[in-house]
């Protein structure tokens, strides 16, 4: 019930800010005002579609709003016994080999949206099949209380002087949305975090830095 709640919601906001979008397009509003309604849309899209590949294998309650739980252990585990058992993944063998590793404290408590940490890995490990990875590395580190997750791929890299626009919103190099980056440097900021991107002819790496006082 409470995943229906929040499919309903999306798909509701979607259809407000499709209605809203045509008017404005029919009224020839500029294309700033325009790509507020095309985030949102597109954010909300990307709750449902989680949403639908989580539901079957999920220990975690996505509709909560926001938990306090160890995120490391989150990660690890989501992407252990859940994405890794994407249906659509195994079936279209798009999934490249994942594995992930973590050393430090290991215990990183913090409140978060699940959903909002899900659409984060999700889109990272988007990235790198769409740019032809055969080959992700996901290693966490927790020391003093500051949590790092380098998400390391083997794909095709990023020219240097496209680094800089990669979170624009609709810039794309993979021939994708342009969409999925922006959202992950939007929802990381939302965290009062950091994201790093570096890139080469062997692979790019994304960098999320977060930090959090010691639990009590």
């Amino acid at each position: 019930l409470g995943l229906q709640h929040q499919i309903g919601h999306s798909t509701q906001r979607i259809e407000d800010e499709l209605m809203t979008l045509r008017g404005s397009i029919e009224k020839g509003i500029d294309g700033k005002s325009l790509k507020s309604h095309i985030e949102i849309i597109a954010l909300e899209n990307k709750k449902i579609a989680t949403i639908a590949h989580f539901v079957t294998k999920a220990n975690f309650n996505l509709n909560s709003v926001s938990i306090t739980q160890d995120l490391v252990s989150f990660v690890v585990q989501y992407v252990e016994n859940v994405y890794k058992n994407y249906p659509h993944l195994k079936v279209t063998r798009k999934l490249p080999t994942i594995s992930v590793s973590h050393s430090g404290d290991l215990n990183f408590r913090l409140k978060f949206s699940p959903l909002e940490i899900v659409i984060i890995v999700d889109n990272l490990l988007s990235n790198a099949q769409k740019a032809g990875a055969r080959n992700v590395k996901l290693d966490i580190a927790v020391n003093e209380g500051e949590f790092k997750l380098l998400v390391s791929d083997d794909g095709r890299g990023i020219p240097e002087d496209r680094l800089e626009r990669i979170f624009d919103f609709g810039y794309t190099t993979t021939n994708g949305s342009g969409i999925g980056l922006y959202h992950v440097k939007q929802l990381v900021s939302k965290l009062n975090g950091k994201l790093k991107v570096s890139s080469g002819a062997s692979g790019t790496s994304f960098l999320i830095t977060l930090k959090n006082e010691p639990p009590v």
